[in-house]
């Protein structure tokens, strides 16, 4: 979830029963403004993080070093090549 959309790993839209159903910023809402930070201390949570690292609309990252070097690992791991 981020904001009030729910992401995949990949920073892709997903779908669940509770889209629609939250009341909060969206995606297109945090593209809007200047300087957007996110907070995210959960270990468990590397995926999300991930996840909306790749929206591309998160300018700061405010998390611990385990958590950094997990989401690059992960990164990684994870990447898609756009060279086909």
């Amino acid at each position: 979830m981020m904001g009030y959309d729910f992401i995949d790993i990949y920073g892709r839209p997903s779908m669940t029963p509770m889209q629609g159903r939250v009341i909060g910023l969206t995606i297109t809402d945090l593209a809007r403004i200047p300087d957007v930070i996110a907070i995210a201390a959960e270990n468990t949570k590397a995926a999300g993080i991930l996840g909306a690292l790749r929206t591309g609309v998160i300018d700061t990252l405010a998390t611990s070093v385990t958590n950094a070097h997990t989401i690059l690992r992960l990164d990684e791991a994870t990447r898609v090549d756009d060279e086909g």
